[in-house]
């Protein structure tokens, strides 16, 4: 495997790690109403479905292929699809993933980010934290300006895409010798997974943990007084008498 953070990485809770964080916060106050007042999601999600595919495009051109990071594995390369998707068209399976795993997994990313830079520092700070606030947002726009509640069933499928991708990096990392999904060792900056004892532990515990919160935040959910926005909808005209 090739060594990741040859040119460092982005040390957690200094200044740019912190002015993220006020940055993602004070978006999310910013564009709840405006969401919900204007309902610019659809374009928002393309944008966030079209700067992934540029910027997994990018990661596989020559001199910045990596083996263990150029490949869309890891669960935040999923999650920007399916927020893209439940941006676009508001499909249920996708909204439900979207708020569940954005304002956990993602918000780790957060909280926690393992930035390893590799060639370019500023561009890839740039991209991790565009990727990782867009799908927060994306997430916080669902709940609070559309009323989006996962329920029960929305839990179910959260958990059912999450072990089957992780089902997927195992594999993947079994035949690659790669880490994605941090499902053969923990990150290289510090997270809560450092908590959760040693491989294959950690992994159990993170999904006893994550079943547990996403139905608790499931829960809490349904209990906001968020009236329900539909999907746009074009008017059609009425055919003239």
């Amino acid at each position: 495997m090739e060594n990741p953070g040859d040119l460092g990485a982005m040390p957690q809770y200094g200044f740019e790690h912190i002015s993220m964080l006020i940055t993602a916060v004070v978006l999310a106050i910013l564009v709840v109403p405006i969401a919900r007042r204007f309902n610019f999601a659809p374009a928002f999600g393309w944008v966030i479905l079209i700067a992934t595919l540029l910027w997994n495009l990018w990661n596989f051109m020559p001199g910045y292929y990596t083996l263990d990071q150029s490949w869309p594995f890891h669960f935040s390369d999923a999650l920007r699809i399916i927020a893209a998707i439940a941006l676009i068209n508001r499909a249920r399976w996708a909204v439900s993933v979207t708020i569940l795993w954005g304002t956990t997994i993602n918000l780790m990313s957060l909280l926690t980010p393992d930035v390893q830079y590799l060639q370019i520092p500023w561009l890839e700070f740039v991209m991790y934290w565009f990727m990782h606030i867009s799908v927060f947002l994306a997430a916080m726009i669902l709940i609070f300006s559309f009323g989006e509640k996962p329920g029960l069933s929305g839990v179910v499928t959260s958990v059912a895409v999450a072990i089957s991708w992780g089902i997927m990096c195992l594999i993947v990392n079994a035949f690659l010798g790669t880490n994605y999904g941090y499902l053969f060792t923990e990150p290289e900056s510090a997270s809560i997974l450092d908590l959760l004892g040693g491989w294959p532990f950690y992994i159990v515990a993170e999904v006893l943990i994550l079943c547990a919160v996403w139905a608790l935040w499931s829960y809490l959910i349904g209990k906001l007084p968020i009236t329900y926005r539909p999907a746009y909808r074009p008017k059609t005209r009425k055919a003239a008498a």
